[in-house]
């Protein structure tokens, strides 16, 4: 992130400095991916929120999020995923994740960025 007014703000460098970015390396049938992720919370919280970061985005854009419900002993996981061309590899991979992480039930949480075309409203595929 250049060194923008949000990343010189004392709350995202609260964020910065008190969580550790993991690169977890998840290896399926289709090869190797590797996840870019922030974990808090309590890590007895066996069904976590997990973020899942826009295409055009990093995990660190909910960081007012995750400071505010890990401060309420909600267990977050923001995730930025690896490139995968087919929706079959991307889910091989997240499962693949989720085994990582020892989960069996998680809350998903996408934001999809809508477009207008000619004043009609494009749903992401």
């Amino acid at each position: 992130m250049p060194d923008s007014a949000l990343a010189l703000s004392p709350e995202f460098q609260s964020f910065k400095s008190s969580l550790t970015r993991q690169r977890i390396t998840v290896e399926d049938n289709s090869g190797e991916g590797v996840w870019t992720v922030y974990d808090t919370g309590p890590n007895t919280v066996r069904c976590p929120l997990i973020m899942i970061a826009p295409l055009s985005g990093t995990p660190e854009v909910y960081y007012k999020q995750v400071l505010a419900l890990s401060s309420k002993g909600i267990r977050v996981l923001a995730l930025e995923g690896p490139v995968c061309w087919s929706e079959g590899r991307w889910c091989s991979s997240f499962r693949h994740l989720l085994y990582h992480f020892n989960l069996d039930k998680v809350h998903l949480f996408k934001q999809w960025y809508q477009r207008r075309v000619r004043g009609k409203r494009s749903e992401p595929s």
